[in-house]
């Protein structure tokens, strides 16, 4: 997390690569906030123009994705996991491909430490974790 030099709130960032990053599914807590931003006429609270940045977590971070979360209500989704180290014997079972850390691409955007609570309630089951910096590589010519 980092302080902003305009006020005294302070954020986090989140590293998605699904509907994390589509804002619209933020709408369910975020409509009251708008409200409030509206009036004070504050982009930065109008989370409709969430910006985001184009990220690689690169491999040597050790995760890579995987269809491994699935939901109480029944649908399977992306997630990421822990990749071991790299053994010398590889079993027909567990190909060694499926053993290897991969370059994860995603957006990574920022969100205030007061909305945090509700991104965890959107994302119940998936464990936060923190990647730093020298694991991330920002492509800020990328224009989709």
């Amino acid at each position: 997390s980092s302080q902003h030099d305009d006020e005294s709130e302070e954020y986090n960032y989140i590293f998605g690569f699904g509907s994390i990053m589509n804002t619209s599914t933020h709408a369910t807590w975020q409509t009251d906030k708008k409200n409030d931003a509206s009036s004070s006429n504050d982009n930065d609270n109008n989370n409709n123009n969430m910006q985001g940045a184009v990220v690689t977590i690169h491999k040597s971070f050790g995760y890579k994705r995987k269809w491994n979360f699935r939901s109480a209500t029944g649908f399977t989704a992306l997630g990421v996991v822990k990749v071991a180290p790299s053994s010398s014997s590889s079993s027909p079972a567990s190909p060694e491909v499926d053993n290897e850390p991969s370059d994860i691409n995603g957006v990574i955007f920022r969100v205030s430490k007061e909305e945090m609570p509700n991104f965890d309630r959107r994302e119940v089951g998936y464990t936060r974790l923190q990647v730093p910096l020298e694991f991330v590589t920002f492509h800020p010519n990328f224009t989709g």
